[in-house]
């Protein structure tokens, strides 16, 4: 008897996910203003990304959030990483995408963006 496996790929249903998208996106040189970007689906805000992280280079540390403060914060130099990691958020309404130049500035802005949660700081 031979048993074969089956792997299901899970995708979610964008149909659904229509609305208001907002994307925070802060782009090198640090001290340009932060583009607030409106989005009507979640592919128009995906396929934006993906043009942008097309040219960049890689040597730029990307640091993603999305929702509060019960969501983590992800940082990779691999913009592929963040597209990923975006893929998997496409329910959440609210997006920060920032680019920096080292690990130690996207780590040190990430924990002010905690801040408020009770598990920043040691006790």
């Amino acid at each position: 008897m031979i048993i074969k496996k089956q792997i299901m790929k899970i995708e979610p249903i964008f149909d659904d996910l229509k609305g208001w998208y907002s994307l925070n996106f802060a782009e090198l040189p640090l001290g340009k203003e932060i583009q607030l970007l409106k989005f009507d689906e979640y592919w128009q805000m995906r396929e934006f990304l993906e043009k942008k992280f097309k040219t960049k280079k890689d040597d730029i540390v990307y640091l993603y959030s999305y929702g509060g403060l019960e969501n983590p914060i992800i940082i990779s130099c691999n913009p592929f990483h963040i597209l990923n990691a975006h893929s998997n958020m496409a329910g959440f309404r609210e997006h920060h995408i920032h680019e920096y130049s080292s690990y130690e500035d996207a780590y040190k802005v990430a924990k002010d963006m905690m801040e408020e949660h009770p598990l920043c700081y040691s006790k």
